[in-house]
């Protein structure tokens, strides 16, 4: 997909739709047609200090705890939700369903003010997160790679090394393009924008250029 300058809104570089069956599966949801979080996946397994304490099996997991990941529960309930749902209304368009998203999806690092994040976005997925918010600017030792940042926060694929591997676009749709070979019946979308100043932007319009060119040039 390539995409040019004069065609952005300065932030907003595109929306992507990647999926390996048709877009007929993007009518999605659990296997009795409704996403809904609910008292049975939740589940009241917190002792002691309450869900910010020790909550193993919870549906959600404390998101800012240190080994935060996604429940079996939640896993199993949601697994091929998109399949699943289209198997019940197959005639059902994509305007009509709710969407699973994440805001700043790959930000886990950086401080309570610019994490947004507990789960990486290989453990988003697999708990049934279809819509993904990545931020992206240049990535600053490789010439032709995009790094995911929060503000001024680059992210790193590891959140609590940040001297080791930088969270890239690459690494993101390798994991996303995994998904999609092991889950057919799933579809991904993802909005991806350039993580910078609207009036930087105006005033030095060579940086989104940098920032295109790199997109367009990165490839599975």
């Amino acid at each position: 997909m390539k995409i040019k300058n004069n065609r952005l809104m300065f932030a907003y570089i595109a929306i992507i739709m990647l999926s390996l069956t048709g877009s007929n599966i993007l009518e999605a949801q659990q296997s009795n047609g409704v996403f809904q979080y609910n008292d049975e996946l939740e589940g009241d397994f917190c002792s002691g200090s309450g869900c910010y304490g020790d909550c193993t099996n919870s549906y959600m997991e404390n998101s800012f705890a240190e080994d935060s990941y996604p429940s079996n529960t939640l896993i199993n309930n949601v697994r091929g939700w998109m399949g699943k749902l289209i198997q019940i209304k197959p005639d059902i368009t994509i305007d009509k369903i709710s969407i699973p998203g994440t805001h700043d999806s790959g930000a886990r690092n950086g401080g309570s003010f610019v994490e947004t994040q507990g789960w990486s976005i290989e453990q988003q997925l697999a708990a049934g997160i279809r819509f993904f918010d990545i931020r992206l600017k240049p990535h600053p030792d490789n010439t032709n790679e995009l790094v995911v940042y929060h503000g001024v926060f680059p992210q790193y694929v590891n959140p609590d090394c940040l001297v080791c591997e930088y969270l890239t676009f690459t690494q993101i749709l390798e994991w996303m393009t995994d998904f999609l070979v092991a889950n057919p019946t799933e579809a991904i979308i993802m909005e991806v924008k350039y993580e910078g100043k609207v009036d930087k932007v105006k005033d030095d319009p060579s940086q989104l250029d940098e920032f295109v060119r790199r997109f367009n040039n990165i490839y599975l």
